[in-house]
């Protein structure tokens, strides 16, 4: 699960319904929107305040009173009367919570209180990079690895792995495209398929006998991502030169996950899938 797949789940749940709400609280009246951004969130203030229009303000209090964050924690455990820190988010498995060694540090010491945020967030990341290896919830690194490596963790750690060994697998048919803008930018499509489903041994067991009638062999892991582990068989393989020089090119493999992930086909990828296809019947 990668900070841009959060980005677009955070502007569906959050800002998709506070803008829904705002609207009808509001009936088209000019408003001030008080944002909690703390006195070092300049880059995020400075965005925020793009969104201002005619009706909408945005007003920033923490800022202005020249408030940091430990000065907001001091308050919170003053006036609440509390022996700890206030949880910096709500969600167990924000990425953004894990961007730097102190956010690190309070993730693992929350989900060694609580194992079942821990184990969820584990569940989300290893199904996401099954099929991505690229979808971890830390940039060039695996919550796993974080957890794997940090002391107190046993007890999320065995709880994530009797979930897995409890869960239904399935064969996963894995298509992605990569196609040129015109801006130089590049466009990704995917589609995902369920092929079969059983148990953990069982899939893998599947999975060899596809890649004997495929001809060839199932691969451990991605090299470009050193904690990847997963099984895969890669059936076709991008060409960066195709992007280059400024054509859509493809990849596919097949691996197994937990069953949690529902067919789904982009609307951009058809298209992209036959214009990449295309390139290599023409070669």
């Amino acid at each position: 699960m990668s900070a841009c797949l959060v980005q677009r789940s955070s502007q569906h749940f959050k800002g998709w319904v506070l803008d829904t709400v705002i609207a009808e609280l509001t009936q088209g009246k000019p408003f001030r929107h008080v944002v909690g951004y703390e006195l070092h969130e300049t880059r995020r203030a400075v965005r925020d305040a793009r969104y201002n229009t005619a009706l909408r303000t945005g007003e920033y209090p923490l800022r202005q009173w020249g408030w940091s964050r430990a000065d907001a924690q001091a308050f919170l455990r003053t006036t609440f009367g509390l022996d700890r820190d206030w949880a910096k988010s709500a969600c167990t498995y924000c990425p953004f919570a894990l961007t730097n060694k102190t956010g690190r540090s309070e993730t693992v010491a929350r989900f060694i209180a609580e194992p079942d945020a821990g184990v969820l967030a584990l569940a989300m990341e290893f199904s996401a990079t099954c099929l991505n290896p690229a979808q971890g919830l830390i940039k060039g690194e695996r919550l796993l690895t974080l957890l794997r490596t940090s002391a107190g963790t046993a007890a999320v750690l065995t709880a994530f792995e009797e979930l897995l060994a409890s869960m239904p697998w399935a064969i996963y048919d894995v298509r992605r495209t990569l196609s040129p803008r015109v801006d130089g930018k590049t466009n990704h499509a995917r589609s995902i398929r369920m092929l079969d489903v059983g148990g953990p041994a069982e899939m893998r067991v599947e999975l060899n006998r596809r890649a004997d009638l495929a001809g060839t062999a199932v691969t451990i892991g991605d090299p470009a991502f050193p904690d990847d582990a997963h099984p895969r068989i890669w059936l076709r393989t991008r060409d960066p030169k195709q992007l280059v020089r400024g054509l859509a090119t493809a990849e596919q493999f097949l691996t197994i996950a937990p069953a949690t992930a529902a067919d789904k086909t982009g609307p951009a990828f058809p298209a992209a899938w036959a214009a990449a296809s295309q390139l290599i019947l023409t070669s």
